[in-house]
């Protein structure tokens, strides 16, 4: 190989390693259904009732996610997504907590109604 063609073919490569480093990855199709199926677990376990901020970040989070992609923004889709999906997960949980909480509540509102029942039959003569 001539001096001349090896700087031919060296820049040949180059260009190509810059073109193949500019494509752009494939759209994070999977990463996005995952962060939509989790706000629609979040929205089944009642997060917009009993964590409607978590839920408001989570939601907010995808359609970022969404827009990136559309714009073509393939690593930032993902990172919003990913993000999204956790979001998610968290105001699921929150919302759980939050009826857990409410029922126990009831509980001990129900039990002590009782108490107070059974302390007044107790102290009849």
């Amino acid at each position: 190989m001539t001096p001349k063609r090896a700087k031919i073919h060296a820049a040949f490569v180059l260009f190509a390693i810059v073109l193949a480093a500019c494509t752009p990855v494939r759209p994070p199709v999977d990463e996005l259904a995952a962060a939509s199926r989790a706000l629609a677990a979040a929205r089944d376990a009642g997060a917009p009732q009993w964590a409607d901020q978590d839920y408001r970040v989570a939601d907010e989070g995808l359609r970022q996610a969404q827009a990136a992609m559309m714009r073509e923004q393939y690593d930032e889709a993902v990172a919003f997504a990913r993000i999204a999906e956790a979001d998610a997960e968290f105001a699921a949980a929150s919302a759980r907590a939050a009826k857990t909480r409410a029922e126990v509540e009831r509980l001990q509102a129900e039990n002590d109604a009782l108490a107070r029942t059974l302390a007044q039959m107790e102290s009849r003569p």
